[in-house]
């Protein structure tokens, strides 16, 4: 099965794809993410043309496991994800310290979102 990995950023967002029977997730580009609809239009026309069969979004809490505005922002956009992709299946999982680890493996590259979404991938299949 064929599943798109979203790391949600608040200026960018990762994305990234995987096969779950392989369990191999690789970084598959950013968009922008200018906070209004035309990101989850780009998300769809991807999830299509890649012919996606499930989404996975990292949603971010603080190490002690609190809410912050950054979960508050998650959290709507995929309440708006979940609407426009009804009904395929997206899972949510936590993502804490996932940018951090993606900023040291791109200390010097610009898609540190797009190797997030791969490593909230590979977290999810390593659950699977």
């Amino acid at each position: 099965m064929k599943i798109l990995g979203i790391d949600y950023g608040l200026k960018h967002i990762g994305l990234a794809i995987g096969d779950s029977e392989l369990k191999i997730a690789m970084p598959a580009g950013e968009l922008d993410n200018d906070k209004n609809d035309s990101a989850i239009k780009e998300i769809i026309n991807f999830i299509e043309n890649q012919k996606i069969d499930e989404v996975v979004v990292g949603r971010p809490v603080s190490l002690e496991n609190k809410i912050t505005e950054q979960t508050e922002l998650t959290d709507e956009f995929i309440e708006k994800l979940k609407k426009a992709l009804l009904p395929k299946k997206i899972h949510v999982i936590d993502e804490r310290l996932t940018s951090q680890m993606a900023e040291r493996l791109d200390a010097f590259q610009e898609h540190s979102h797009a190797s997030a979404a791969a490593i909230v991938l590979d977290d999810f299949f390593n659950r699977l």
